[in-house]
């Protein structure tokens, strides 16, 4: 049974190494829930509706009652959930082989049926992982960091030198330091929570 993830507190990075030729990505607030949300595109903050347009390194940021979740014309799909700030990076705008995504706090679940890059990459506190994966999570904190792969295969390093391969139903965590107990099957209680807190139908 597919494994959920809990939320942690450290710096990951998640490298998804797919084939493909980039193309030019646009990317739009699809659907959204609660009203502590905004959108920073080179400026100041500023709110955001269904429809809106993101540019090259908008940054998110949710309250502890918002969602976002975010469409490309490529398929792929960006759930941004409560208490997150991400920056979505190369994810959006002119064609980018490698996509990079770094959050800060929270936790972001992603699904990428198609592909449209060389690598993806999800940079939290202290963890990378190199992603062969469509479906994943990400969550960070101060204290802790964690992965959580549905669909493929991830591989994953941590700060702290240790390294692991990710199947479906497997994640990881990590501290602030790095130090992980490995790789280990997430059961339906963490998926579950994982899931309520992505919420807009996250799969």
């Amino acid at each position: 049974m597919l494994a959920l993830w809990r939320r942690l507190a450290l710096p990951i990075v998640l490298l998804v190494a797919m084939s493909g030729i980039a193309q030019a990505r646009d990317c739009t607030v699809e659907r959204m829930t609660g009203r502590d949300l905004q959108v920073s595109s080179g400026g100041g903050w500023h709110g955001v509706r269904p429809g809106d347009a993101l540019s090259a390194s908008s940054r998110i940021r949710t309250g502890a009652s918002s969602r976002v979740q975010l469409r490309c014309d490529d398929g792929t799909v960006v759930t941004v959930g409560p208490s997150t700030l991400v920056d979505i990076g190369s994810l959006t705008g002119r064609g980018e082989e490698n996509v990079l995504l770094r959050i800060t706090n929270g936790i972001v679940g992603i699904v990428a049926p198609s592909r449209s890059w060389q690598s993806f990459r999800v940079k939290a506190p202290t963890l990378i992982a190199s992603v062969r994966s469509t479906t994943w999570l990400v969550e960070a904190s101060r204290e802790r960091s964690s992965v959580f792969v549905r669909a493929g295969s991830v591989d994953v390093r941590t700060s702290s030198g240790a390294a692991a391969t990710l199947q479906p139903g497997e994640g990881i965590d990590a501290d602030g330091s790095g130090a992980t107990p490995g790789k280990r099957s997430w059961g339906a209680a963490r998926i579950a929570e994982a899931e309520r807190r992505l919420g807009l139908n996250w799969r």
